[in-house]
């Protein structure tokens, strides 16, 4: 056989393994991407990933099932979570930490001061509740208190 016939059959049967390894991982259900179904689910999320962290009573849900803001217990951190293929990114934020939020429409926007992560954007089921959180985020990177 000639080199070119060899190298042929050699790329047509990779592509052909790997091609039935991700029908096999579709199949059993390896492409479910992780959803954020309420702001319990955010805050079970948080409190396993983040030592020490204790979920308040406020808290939301995206509307997408893609991203939860729980505030902490003792109003000391907010808590956000985001659903990224499948696993949830968390992160414990200090007011020092959140440059500000702000509403546009129904789509909430948290600037962050992280290098990995320096903008996250959830979409809230109604302006009132965007408007609502980013005036509550607002005030907890000003260290202002929170109602909790």
């Amino acid at each position: 056989m000639s080199d070119i016939v060899t190298l042929a059959a050699v790329l047509l049967g990779s592509a052909l393994a790997i091609a039935l390894v991700i029908g096999l991982n579709a199949m059993l259900g390896g492409w479910a991407p992780s959803r954020i179904d309420s702001a319990g689910a955010a805050a079970q999320a948080l409190e396993r990933d983040i030592l020490g962290f204790r979920a308040g009573a406020q808290g939301v849900a995206a509307a997408d099932r893609r991203a939860g803001l729980v505030m902490e217990a003792d109003g000391g951190r907010l808590g956000l979570a985001l659903s990224l293929g499948d696993g949830i990114v968390s992160r414990a934020l200090r007011p020092a930490e959140v440059r500000g939020a702000q509403a546009q429409g129904e789509r909430l926007v948290i600037r962050i001061d992280d290098f990995t992560l320096q903008r996250a954007c959830i979409t809230l089921a109604n302006e009132d509740e965007a408007r609502l959180w980013a005036g509550r985020i607002t005030r907890f990177a000003r260290g202002e208190p929170q109602e909790i």
